[in-house]
C-alpha cells in the first residue's frame, strides 16, 4: 500500500471511518513485525509489541502529519516502544486481553516466509538496511539518517545485501 492511500485511510479513521482501520493494519502490519523482529530477535514476544503499537498509533494518530511517511512513522513507534519494552520487561504485570482485541485488529497476519528467509540469512547491519528499505519501504536517504550513516555506506550495504540475497535465493 503507498503512502498516499495510508493517507487516505488516516483521515477516514480520523473522521470516525472505524473500518479504515482495517486498512492501515494490514497495510502496514509487515513494516511493524520486522521493525520489533529487528529489535527483540523473539518471535514470541513480536505480537504483545505488536498490539502496544497498534494501541499507540490510534491513542496519537492527530500527531501523524498526512504527507509524510507513515509507515516510516509507525516503523519509528513500533521501534521506541520495542525498545523501551525491552528495558523493562522485567517489571511488567502480565495483563489479560479483552475478547475485542481480535476485533479491533482482526487476526494475525502469517508474515512472508521469503522474508523470514532472507532475515534468517543476513546478519548485522545488512539485515537492518533491508528491513528499513525493502520492509518498510523507506528510501535510501531515510534510512541513511535513522542509522546516522552516510548515504553512500547506505548504497553500498544495498548492493551487498542484494548479492547475498542473490547466491541465497538461486539455491
Amino acid at each position: 500500500m503507498t503512502n498516499k492511500e495510508l493517507d487516505t485511510y488516516i483521515e477516514l479513521y480520523k473522521n470516525g471511518d472505524q473500518e479504515a482501520f482495517n486498512y492501515i493494519y494490514n497495510g502496514t502490519y509487515q513494516n511493524v513485525y520486522y521493525t520489533i523482529f529487528l529489535i527483540t530477535k523473539n518471535k514470541a514476544s513480536i505480537e504483545d509489541y505488536i498490539q502496544d503499537t497498534y494501541l499507540k498509533v490510534i491513542k496519537n494518530i492527530n500527531s501523524y502529519q498526512i504527507g509524510t511517511n507513515f509507515k516510516a512513522w509507525i516503523s519509528r513507534v513500533a521501534h521506541n516502544l520495542a525498545v523501551n519494552a525491552q528495558l523493562v520487561k522485567s517489571k511488567e504485570i502480565p495483563v489479560e486481553l479483552s475478547p475485542q482485541t481480535e476485533y479491533i485488529f482482526g487476526p494475525a497476519i502469517e508474515p512472508d516466509t521469503n522474508i523470514d528467509h532472507a532475515l534468517d540469512s543476513l546478519q548485522g547491519v545488512e539485515k537492518e538496511v533491508f528491513i528499513h528499505l525493502i520492509i518498510e519501504g523507506l528510501t535510501v536517504k531515510e534510512t541513511a539518517e535513522i542509522m546516522n550513516v552516510n548515504i553512500n555506506r547506505i548504497y553500498y550495504l544495498k548492493k551487498e545485501m542484494e548479492k547475498s540475497l542473490k547466491v541465497i535465493f538461486r539455491k
